[in-house]
């Protein structure tokens, strides 16, 4: 059997850069159950379970495959063309598959409802859906605080709107266009306040904040070739440079200079909401195409000190990851026989 190149194998992390993501479902042949009484509805042409399990969309050269995340069982396949790329959408059903000039909305087929002192599980033929959204050089896409933000790097176009309605063909969008396009990235928080890169076509330099009208709070441009972001704990956001990060707290932006001198970079993170402590590759060789790190930096939003870890072996920056309890740390896995072509979102 022929094994299509896939495009990357990793689950969901850091920033936005994974080719493969899960949603919650259960496995087939799970036996369904009515709840009988309950007052539940099922919805239309879904199938109740009995417990969730997980699905996993997995890019390859032409197309995105749907599989039962517990078998590996394929249950849906859709063609793509171009570099194809997946991103959880944010609402545990969806994902946005990067692809061409725009973001394409995929249904999993896989999802819980809340209802009363438990959840419903259902699941459904997986789907293609007609919902996309234009994005010249579709590039991150970032969830928090509820909302859901894709950013277009040929246009410097935000695209935000309501994580549980994405879904929704007619869901209410919002947009902004940064000033100069750029290979960036957006975060909008609860206050409807934005944090965004700055930059353009040929240098990146920092992040600026700017309220629910879009106007400017504040800026730091201490942040070269600024790439990535995370969401720590006590909604502070970090953001990767070449010579340490850039840490927001409110409306502070509070530079981190790296431990090491020169070139320094922490351009992709793993973050989780419930802890303070970031996750980041390490990177000090510019030349190198690509460099092979074998240190990952660990900072700490709270007081903006970052410690180096040295690892038995090199890793790649899409591999950094953190588990169900926060644990930090790079999957390792067997290298594909053929490299994977540079992308105009691997850019550094």
């Amino acid at each position: 059997m022929t094994v299509p190149l896939l495009a990357a194998a990793l689950l969901v992390a850091g920033c936005g850069s994974s080719d493969v993501t899960t949603a919650p479902s259960a496995s087939s042949g799970h036996e369904g159950h009515a709840h009988t009484g309950d007052g539940a509805e099922k919805p239309g042409g879904a199938t109740e379970e009995r417990r969730a399990a997980a699905r996993l969309a997995l890019t390859y050269e032409g197309g995105v495959q749907v599989l039962d995340a517990a078998t590996l069982t394929e249950i849906a396949d859709f063609p793509g063309e171009g570099y194809l790329r997946v991103n959880p959408a944010g609402d545990g059903r969806h994902v946005y598959l990067s692809e061409g000039d725009g973001f394409r909305l995929i249904d999993l087929g896989a999802w819980s409802v809340p209802h009363g002192d438990h959840q419903h599980f259902y699941s459904a033929a997986p789907r293609r859906t007609d919902i996309r959204i234009e994005a010249p050089e579709p590039g991150h896409v970032v969830r928090h605080d509820g909302r859901t933000v894709l950013f277009s790097d040929g246009t410097g176009t935000v695209t935000s709107f309501a994580s549980a309605q994405v879904g929704e063909k007619d869901a209410p969008r919002a947009t902004y266009t940064a000033p100069k396009a750029h290979h960036g990235v957006a975060v909008e928080r609860a206050d409807g306040s934005m944090l965004i890169t700055l930059g353009d076509e040929k240098t990146r330099t920092g992040v600026a904040i700017l309220d629910k009208d879009r106007k400017e709070i504040a800026r730091n441009e201490q942040c070269p070739g600024v790439h990535g972001e995370g969401a720590a704990e006590g909604g502070a956001v970090l953001f990767g440079c070449e010579d340490g990060v850039l840490i927001v707290r409110g409306n502070e932006i509070i530079k981190t200079a790296a431990p090491t001198p020169g070139y320094a970079r922490t351009g992709n993170v793993a973050a989780t909401e419930a802890h303070a402590v970031v996750l980041g590759d390490y990177k000090v060789d510019k030349e190198a195409k690509p460099e092979r790190p074998t240190r990952v930096s660990l900072i700490d939003t709270r007081t903006g000190t970052v410690k180096l870890v040295d690892l038995p072996a090199s890793y790649s920056f899409r591999s950094l990851a953190r588990g169900q309890f926060g644990e930090a740390g790079p999957r390792y896995r067997r290298r594909a026989a053929h490299p994977r072509p540079e992308h105009r979102s691997d850019r550094p």
